[in-house]
């Protein structure tokens, strides 16, 4: 299975962006983009919501899983459903590590904070 910085520099390299381009969408420099990209540290809930803000998968970035909060939403019939409450949701069926989890918790409580 893939890793986080696995993860994070194939969808740099897909998006056709240069480390410094892809840190830039979450708030930090081409350093930190690279640690990340190598495993040394762990994005942040800022950086993960500057990257969701430009409309990047950060469900898949954190475990591998897609996200999928379009078709969740229809199949619960619940179109008053923000994707923050639903990422929120997400997370707690899931079985992650404690520092996905945590790090998953941490962007739902910025999304809904910022969605409200």
């Amino acid at each position: 299975m893939a890793t986080i910085g696995e993860r994070l520099a194939r969808i740099r390299k897909a998006s056709g962006l240069s480390q410094e381009a892809f840190g830039q969408i979450g708030g930090v420099g081409r350093q930190s983009q690279i640690n990340y990209e190598k495993g040394e540290r762990s994005p942040d809930a800022t950086y993960l919501a500057g990257l969701a803000q430009a409309g990047h998968d950060v469900l898949y970035i954190l475990t591998g899983q897609a996200l999928k909060l379009a078709q969740g939403v229809a199949e619960r019939g619940q179109s008053a459903y923000s994707p923050a409450e639903s990422l929120a949701e997400e997370i707690s069926t899931m079985q992650l590590s404690l520092e996905d989890a945590d790090l998953l918790r941490g962007l739902a409580r910025r999304l809904m904070s910022t969605s409200r």
